[in-house]
């Protein structure tokens, strides 16, 4: 879990050009939370 995180943290410093691929990444997220 704690991965995740830091993967995500890495995800956003990236690019401002990568935005989509950040709200790709959230949408994840946020699906494995209401999973969980």
């Amino acid at each position: 879990m704690s991965n995740d995180k830091q993967q995500f943290q890495k995800h956003i410093i990236k690019d401002d050009n990568e935005v989509y691929q950040i709200l790709d990444y959230t949408d994840m997220v946020e699906l494995h939370l209401n999973k969980v």
